[in-house]
C-alpha cells in the first residue's frame, strides 16, 4: 500500500511537472501571436485612415499627421510598421484594389436577368467606379500619380494584376457575340471610358447626361459582348 501510494504522488508530481513546462512553454506563443495581432491590427487602422483622408481630404491633404489623427495612434506608429509613407500608401492601394474588384463582383452577382442584361452591367460598373468611397481613394492615386514618380511606380506594381483581374472576371461573366470578338480587351476598354466619364463627372449638372451615353456605350458593345446564361 505504501509503494502504491508513493507511486501515485510520484505520478502526480510528474504529471504536475509537465503541465508546468508545458503552459509556461505555450506562453511565449500565446505573447507572440498576440503581439503579431495587435501589429496586424494597428497596420489596419494606418491604412484604412489613409483610405479615409484620400476618400475627404484628397491625396495632397493625405499628410502623416493627419494619418495619424484619423487613425488615433502615437505619431510613432506610422514608421513602426511602415518603413516609409510610400510603403503605407502602396499598402492602402493594395487593399484599395482587392475592395473594389469585391465590390464589382458582389454587384454584378446580385444582377438580375433581363433585356437590358448587358446595360445593367456597365451601369453597375460605372456605379462602382464613381459612386463607392473607393473608387474616389483610388481616383485621387491615380490623379497625383501624374505628378508623383514614386506614387507612379507603386501603382505600375498593381496595374498589371488590376488588369489581370479585370479580363478574369470579363471571361467569367461576359462572352462574344460572334467569334473573333475579345470580350476582355472590350471590358478594358469599357473601363477606361468609364473611368474618363468619372474624371468629368462633377463638371456635369444634368446626371441623366451621363446615363445617355452609358446607354450609347451600352449599345455600341451588345453588337460585340453579351452576359453570360447564369
Amino acid at each position: 500500500m505504501l509503494y502504491v501510494g508513493f507511486a501515485v504522488r510520484c505520478h502526480s508530481q510528474v504529471a504536475t511537472r509537465f503541465l508546468v513546462c508545458t503552459m509556461n512553454q505555450l506562453k511565449p506563443l500565446t505573447a507572440r501571436r498576440s503581439q503579431n495581432e495587435r501589429s496586424e491590427q494597428m497596420r489596419q487602422r494606418l491604412v484604412d485612415a489613409v483610405l479615409e483622408s484620400l476618400q475627404s481630404h484628397g491625396y495632397a491633404g493625405t499628410t502623416i499627421s493627419r494619418i495619424i489623427d484619423i487613425a488615433g495612434v502615437s505619431r510613432g506608429a506610422p514608421l513602426h510598421h511602415f518603413a516609409t509613407k510610400a510603403e503605407l500608401i502602396e499598402a492602402a492601394a493594395q487593399q484599395l484594389v482587392r475592395r473594389i474588384y469585391k465590390e464589382f463582383n458582389q454587384a454584378i452577382q446580385q444582377l438580375k436577368p433581363s433585356e437590358n442584361t448587358l446595360e445593367d452591367f456597365i451601369l453597375t460598373a460605372w456605379q462602382v467606379v464613381t459612386a463607392q468611397p473607393d473608387s474616389i481613394a483610388f481616383s485621387e492615386l491615380l490623379l497625383e500619380s501624374q505628378r508623383d514618380q514614386n506614387l507612379a511606380a507603386i501603382l505600375q506594381k498593381l496595374w498589371t494584376n488590376i488588369y489581370l483581374s479585370l479580363e478574369a472576371f470579363a471571361g467569367l461573366h461576359l462572352k462574344p457575340v460572334a467569334p473573333g470578338e475579345n470580350v476582355k480587351q472590350l471590358m478594358v476598354l469599357t473601363q477606361w471610358v468609364l473611368r474618363g466619364m468619372a474624371a468629368d463627372k462633377h463638371l456635369i449638372e444634368d446626371q441623366g447626361l451621363i446615363h445617355h451615353y452609358i446607354k450609347l456605350w451600352s449599345s455600341l458593345m451588345s453588337q460585340h459582348i453579351q452576359p453570360q446564361q447564369r
